[in-house]
């Protein structure tokens, strides 16, 4: 990216790290929480897991997208399997950063030199829930 190369976030050196970050912070139902994540980072595309992911949505999500020079556009938006696979990098991601409290947990990832996505995740009712997607491209 840029010039730059990363590894990819689905190493078993990458994923060691955002475990660490998850673990570190004590995050509710961390095993839950990882699951959720190797999903959107590194499960293949496949119906199977797209149903998974899709469970872990409510029935709304909120989307934030942004372009360069652009004012960010936000939406509250029914979930639907084009929402769940489009959120899904089947380990083509990189650059992942993770930031992560007992009941949240923020996720970046890059799956092209110019988009980063985001998901970010709470905890409530002994489940993790995707309450919040993005996109911000160049």
């Amino acid at each position: 990216m840029q010039g730059d190369i990363y590894p990819n976030s689905c190493s078993a050196e990458q994923k060691k790290a955002l475990w660490e970050t998850v673990s570190k912070a004590k995050a509710s139902d961390d095993q839950q929480a990882l699951k959720l994540i190797d999903l959107i980072l590194c499960a293949p595309n496949a119906k199977e897991n797209r149903n998974t992911l899709m469970s872990s949505f409510g029935k709304r999500v909120r989307k934030e997208s942004e372009s360069t020079s652009e004012k960010p556009r936000i939406k509250t938006m029914v979930v639907t399997e084009r929402i769940v696979a489009s959120t899904m990098a089947s380990g083509n991601v990189w650059n992942t950063r993770l930031s992560a409290e007992r009941k949240k947990i923020s996720l970046q990832y890059f799956v092209n030199e110019t988009c980063v996505k985001s998901a970010t995740f709470v905890h409530s009712h002994s489940k993790w829930t995707i309450d919040e997607i993005g996109e911000a491209c160049d």
